[in-house]
C-alpha cells in the first residue's frame, strides 16, 4: 500500500512539472519553439510518467479483490473493443495535420 501511494505521489510531481509547465510557458508567452536538449529532457520525463501512471494503475487493479468477475469480464471486453474503434479516429486526425503541414511547407 505504501508503495502505490509513494507510487502516486511521483505521479504527481511528474505530471504536475513535466507536462504542465512546457504547456503554461507556450500559451503564456506564445513562443511554441524548444531546444534540442529540452525536448529530449521532456520526452524521456514523459515517458517515465506515462511508466509510473501504468505502474500505479496496474498496482490498483491488482490489489481491488472486491470486483465480481462479470465486472473483470465486461473491463476485458471494453479494452478488446474501445481501444481499435478509437485508433482510426486518433490516426486520422493525426494524419489530416501532417497532411496540412506538408502541402504549407510545399507550397
Amino acid at each position: 500500500m505504501y508503495v502505490m501511494m509513494c507510487n502516486l505521489a511521483v505521479c504527481d510531481l511528474l505530471g504536475g512539472t513535466v507536462i504542465m509547465t512546457q504547456l503554461i510557458s507556450h500559451f503564456l508567452t506564445g513562443n511554441k519553439t524548444i531546444g534540442y536538449v529540452a525536448a529530449i529532457v521532456q520526452a524521456i520525463s514523459v515517458h517515465f510518467y506515462g511508466a509510473a501512471v501504468s505502474t500505479f494503475i496496474i498496482v490498483a487493479t491488482y490489489k481491488i479483490q472486491e470486483i465480481s468477475p462479470d465486472a473483470k469480464k465486461f473491463c476485458a471486453i471494453l479494452f478488446i473493443i474501445v481501444p481499435p474503434t478509437v485508433n482510426p479516429i486518433i490516426y486520422d486526425i493525426a494524419m489530416k495535420d501532417i497532411r496540412t503541414n506538408i502541402v504549407k511547407f510545399f507550397k
